[in-house]
């Protein structure tokens, strides 16, 4: 179950789409479809949706790739891909602009640090998982020794995008065009 459905980040989401109203829209970390259904639901008609996972290669909280591929298969305007977040640069690029990019991969300040340098440029609004000090205390984040993301943001400065966090648990990280 998604950590979103906690604090109804849906709704966050839908506001996003209705505000940003993207035409191409990438998601890494598909889980159960939470964020997905939501794309789906609250995207223009002639978007196109990018949902990127590994699956059951994940050790953890992972989708299961059939049921997920199952689930999606009538809806022509969304590709399922089992493609790693790391290795996805090149695939990106092909995609051109990025309107809308959601990463939820177990974040940690490196997810968010290769974000910012390698995807942001791609991309009109980047949403990410986590960016609040709770986030950061979670059991996963001490016992895999991940490097905190609140740090980070604190210490970061954009020319092209600004950005805020949203506090409530598990948090969300929300980079935009300056207006």
């Amino acid at each position: 179950m998604s950590s979103y459905s906690r604090n109804n980040y849906g709704v966050l989401f839908e506001a996003l789409l209705k505000q940003f109203r993207p035409l191409t829209i990438v998601e890494f970390g598909i889980l159960d479809g939470y964020s997905l259904d939501v794309f789906i639901k609250n995207s223009l008609p002639e978007s196109k949706i990018y949902a990127f996972d590994i699956f059951e290669e994940f050790i953890g909280n992972s989708s299961k790739e059939r049921q997920i591929r199952e689930k999606y298969e009538d809806f022509e305007n969304v590709f399922i891909e089992k493609i790693d977040y790391y290795s996805s640069l090149e695939i990106l690029k092909k995609l051109g602009k990025i309107d809308f990019l959601h990463i939820d991969v177990a974040n940690d300040g490196d997810v968010f640090e290769f974000a910012i340098e390698n995807l942001l440029p791609l991309c009109k609004v980047l949403v990410l998982e986590g960016g609040s000090e709770e986030r950061d205390n979670v059991e996963w984040m001490g016992k895999y020794n991940k490097k905190p993301i609140n740090p980070i943001l604190n210490n970061l400065k954009l020319r092209t995008h600004s950005f805020f966090t949203v506090d409530y648990f598990p948090s969300i990280t929300i980079f935009h065009p300056f207006c």
